[in-house]
This record gives C-alpha cells, structure tokens and sequence, in this order.
C-alpha cells in the first residue's frame, strides 16, 4: 500500500475498528510528507506490517530517498530503528542526495539544521517548462 501519513491515519482508525483478516504480509510505504515515529512504531510493532517511507519529487522520477535500514544496523534496538524509519531515509541507487544552506553549503547532519534538498541523478529534469 502507498499512501500519504494522513491516509494512513484514517486506515489504522479503520483497521482498529473492523481488524479485517490480512493474510498476506502487508508493507506500507508512505509518502508526502514525514509520518510521526509512533506511526512507525504502530504499523511494524503492533501491526506486524513492513514500514518504508520515500520521497521524492515529479522532476526526480519520481524516487530520491528510501527509509529501510540497512543490515549493519539491524542489531540497534527496535525504537530507535523505527526512529529511523520516520526520516526520509539513504539516497536510491544511482541517486545523489545533499541538502545545503542559502550560500550552497551542505548542512551538518544534526537533524537540525534546515536547508534545501537538492538531487542529482540520471532521471532528473533539467529544465521545468511552465
């Protein structure tokens, strides 16, 4: 299932309601905007369901970031995987990802700092025409 965070939302107050039989293994992967840790905690603790946000923009095609985790970093406990599971995540493959400040600069890697995400990879627009 792809989905927004607010779709989401309204899908887990349905399930929570009607607990329909799924059979098969579900992965949810969310997109659109960040989702709250405790949506990741929910849908892969109490759920049992694989949680994977992406982003990405129409002019990337569409996919820049994926947020699984990686299997050295398996062995971390599982809060702080979900953790990370509600950041957008490593660059995809063949994708270059850096977000920099209003002078160009890449920012540090603190979850504070804010800037601009910029990407760079064989499926990017060049141009936008409008």
């Amino acid at each position: 299932m792809h989905m927004a965070p607010t779709v989401l939302n309204a899908l887990l107050q349905f399930y929570e309601k009607n607990v329909p039989s799924i059979e098969q293994q579900v992965r949810v992967v969310i997109a659109g905007s960040a989702p709250p840790p405790a949506f990741v905690t929910r849908v892969e603790k109490e759920l049992g369901w694989e949680f994977i946000q992406v982003y990405g923009m129409t002019e990337s095609s569409p996919l820049s970031t994926i947020s699984t985790i990686r299997s050295h970093l398996k062995q971390l406990p599982l809060n702080e995987q979900y953790r990370m599971k509600a950041k957008a995540g490593i660059s995809m493959i063949g994708s270059q990802v850096k977000v920099v400040n209003d002078h160009g600069d890449e920012v540090a890697h603190d979850g504070k700092e804010i800037g601009e995400v910029i990407t760079r990879s064989n499926g990017v627009m060049k141009l936008l025409e409008k």
